[in-house]
């Protein structure tokens, strides 16, 4: 799948991780959150 079909949801995880003031997220820490919401979406939409 392209990129740019997962922008959305990318943006969106990212947005739940800055929005969420309890914790203090590292690059590290953004990129396995994206990656696994990624991962869900995808599952989610070929089930």
């Amino acid at each position: 799948m392209a990129t740019n079909k997962h922008a959305i949801i990318r943006y969106e995880a990212l947005d739940r991780c800055f929005s969420n003031k309890g914790r203090k997220f590292f690059i590290n820490d953004l990129i396995a959150y994206v990656a696994e919401a990624i991962k869900d979406k995808t599952l989610e939409t070929k089930k």
